[in-house]
């Protein structure tokens, strides 16, 4: 069997939200079932992740939601595209700005989708 590249599409939004961060959680929820996410192993694959990377100067550590996102500053396929968007924030938590937390990460891993794809 021929060795087949599983490709993953990550990106990261800025948006205002005027509610909570708890009903910006259940909107999240209700996006993924939408797209007709189902639950299964935790961390396993799945065809649609929508992640809070952070809120604000809100911290929330719940069994449930944890905001700033505990391990954004390890992914580099979180922190490229943050970024772009974002390059002096200072998420909660972290001692780093984002574009901080990205020159320190090892290189590669990330490709940028052509605009033809």
């Amino acid at each position: 069997e021929a060795f087949r590249e599983l490709l993953f599409v990550n990106a990261v939004i800025v948006v205002e939200w005027p509610g909570t961060v708890h009903e910006l959680w259940a909107a999240t929820k209700e996006l993924e079932a939408a797209a007709g996410r189902e639950r299964g192993v935790r961390n396993g694959p799945r065809t649609l992740d929508v992640d809070i990377l952070y809120a604000g100067a809100e911290v929330i550590d719940e069994p449930r939601l944890t905001v700033p996102h505990p391990r954004w500053r390890e992914r580099r396929f979180v922190v490229e595209p943050l970024a772009e968007l974002r390059p002096e924030l200072m998420v909660p938590g972290s001692p780093l700005r984002v574009r901080e937390v990205l020159a320190a990460l090892p290189p590669g891993g990330v490709r940028v989708i052509p605009e033809s794809w």
